[in-house]
């Protein structure tokens, strides 16, 4: 069952492999701000607003599932910490010592939101006390210039910023990052005719700009047998400088993904309403409940 919302069905209607060029998703973004103040103008002025309300919000909000999310993210004692989270993220804490190191190494680190689009997700997680430093991207300018906007340029938040990147070819160093997030752009390269090639060097990507012993986050709606391949299987190694279907260059990097120390699969389920958008603000739950 899908849960995520596809825009006037403009995924199904891409062509090809539109859908890995960043002027397809500018003009996405660019139509569905125009079409959000046309109705901001017939309404009597405003733009509305909500969550999954006026973002394009992919997949799952934060608050359906923060509970799952929460806990492998860096953090310093978040604000407005939901009751269920106090025990899990306490057990670190349990000293004035361990909470001050825990605060200072959650302030140093650097987590990367790929894909972001115009998702309040990555606005909210960061504005609940969790990812002090986090570098939201995604390879339109468009929506990038919209975010930047409408959040402040650099972030209307210390420390949140939005950054025009290809998660297929990022411009960070090797070893940067403490925490990398992926909420549906791995679902949205599996749309393209030719998003193999695409889908190994974004995996790859991740995996160099990942600190040893950092953490990726990748909310998808495949099933594990469609995604395994990209963690464990045996790729070709990419030829520097080359240009595939999508246009983008290689760095060069040999996309082996047998380098994971270790991969988890972990079945979510949520509820949705009769488009099969998961409902804002809804509980998700580990799928093998539904089975019980």
């Amino acid at each position: 069952m899908p849960m995520y919302e596809d825009p006037g069905g403009a995924l199904a209607r891409a062509e090809d492999d539109a859908t890995l060029h960043a002027a397809y998703w500018d003009r996405l973004f660019a139509d569905h701000e125009e079409e959000k103040k046309k109705r901001g103008e017939a309404e009597g002025g405003g733009e509305g607003g909500g969550e999954g309300g006026e973002a394009i919000e992919w997949l799952l909000s934060w608050s359906s599932c923060r509970r799952f999310v929460a806990p492998h993210l860096p953090h310093s004692m978040p604000k407005q910490m939901p009751k269920h989270l106090t025990k899990h993220l306490t057990k670190t804490m349990q000293t004035p010592a361990t909470t001050a190191a825990n605060t200072a190494a959650a302030a140093a680190s650097t987590t990367l939101a790929v894909g972001t689009g115009n998702s309040t997700f990555p606005v909210e997680l960061h504005a609940a006390g969790f990812c002090p430093r986090l570098i939201c991207s995604d390879f339109s300018a468009t929506v990038i210039a919209q975010m930047q906007a409408k959040h402040g340029g650099g972030g209307a938040a210390e420390g949140l910023a939005f950054e025009v990147q290809d998660a297929r070819a990022m411009s960070y160093s090797d070893a940067s990052a403490d925490c990398v997030i992926d909420k549906s752009l791995m679902d949205c390269l599996f749309y393209a005719a030719s998003h193999q090639s695409s889908i190994e060097r974004f995996v790859g990507e991740v995996h160099r700009v990942l600190k040893p012993g950092g953490k990726a986050l990748f909310m998808t709606q495949r099933d594990p047998y469609q995604v395994e391949r990209y963690f464990f299987g045996d790729t070709t190694p990419v030829t520097p400088k080359q240009n595939d279907a999508d246009g983008v260059q290689s760095r060069g990097i040999s996309h082996h993904q047998g380098r994971w120390q270790s991969v988890e699969f972990v079945p979510i389920a949520a509820r949705v309403n009769e488009d099969s958008v998961v409902v804002p603000g809804c509980v998700c739950l580990l799928e093998e409940v539904f089975y019980d």
